[in-house]
């Protein structure tokens, strides 16, 4: 795979992993506010915007593993979703690499379970994994409007998701597959228990994709993970809750980094 990363700023270095259907643009507005002190790299994950995929479909840790590789030691992970599991992966795999790690809006097991209730509906998301083969674009757009529902902002939440998705070609088409079968089936609490950085985990109090009951189980994982909910947020705080986000991640970073 060749992975696409764009990099603005100098300073301690934080690497942005974007969610499902979407690219590293999502955090651009973001990045401009951080690039006067820090090193920001935005990262196209696999098969997404100007991330190239070829052959089979890669593992989670596949993927992991080459962004390991592609990303500057000791940095501040930040993952959105899709990207806070990618992060965790990346985690187990290599545990030195992180100078502290971002959740947004993450849950370690998407879809619900006997041993993990905090999740979707197995069968709604299989739904929404059929829709997505049949029409993906209208899916996506679909999904864009989920990602606001609820929350404060959400026609200017949508329309600046929806400027920044992934193209639906065969790449983007098979990536969206990919990332469903990650969102489906990935357990990533183990990892989440052996995170040995400092870890933050940031919520939307209206967040209709994970359960308001996942963010204190993940605490109970993980101790050290730090717990902001943003009261008015659906699943996209930084871009529906932009000031309050940035205000939570830069207290974040100034105890990792001094920032």
């Amino acid at each position: 795979m060749s992975l696409h990363l764009e990099t603005a700023g100098v300073g301690p270095p934080l690497v942005f992993l974007h969610g499902w259907g979407f690219t590293g643009r999502v955090w651009e507005e973001l990045q401009q506010h951080l690039r006067d002190a820090w090193q920001v790299h935005l990262v196209d994950l696999p098969g997404y915007g100007r991330s190239t995929r070829q052959g089979r479909p890669h593992t989670l840790e596949e993927t992991a593993e080459a962004l390991a590789a592609a990303t500057p030691p000791h940095a501040v992970w930040i993952g959105w979703s899709l990207g806070g599991q990618v992060l965790l992966e990346v985690a187990r795999c290599a545990p030195q690499h992180l100078a502290g790690a971002v959740l947004v809006s993450c849950n370690p097991c998407f879809t619900r379970s006997l041993e993990w209730p905090h999740g979707v509906d197995p069968a709604t998301f299989d739904e929404f994994a059929r829709t997505v083969q049949q029409s993906p674009a209208e899916t996506l757009n679909q999904f864009i409007s989920l990602c606001a529902l609820g929350g404060d902002n959400a026609r200017l939440t949508i329309r600046y998701l929806r400027g920044r998705t992934t193209p639906i070609g065969q790449s983007g088409r098979a990536a969206l597959g990919v990332g469903l079968r990650i969102l489906a089936g990935a357990d990533l609490r183990a990892p989440l228990s052996a995170l040995d950085c400092p870890a933050l985990l940031v919520t939307g109090a209206q967040d209709p994709l994970v359960p308001l009951s996942a963010a204190p189980a993940m605490c109970g994982l993980q101790p050290r993970l730090k717990h902001v909910e943003i009261a008015g947020s659906a699943h996209a705080p930084f871009v529906s809750n932009r000031d309050e986000f940035l205000n939570v991640l830069l207290a974040f970073l100034r105890t990792t980094h001094g920032g």
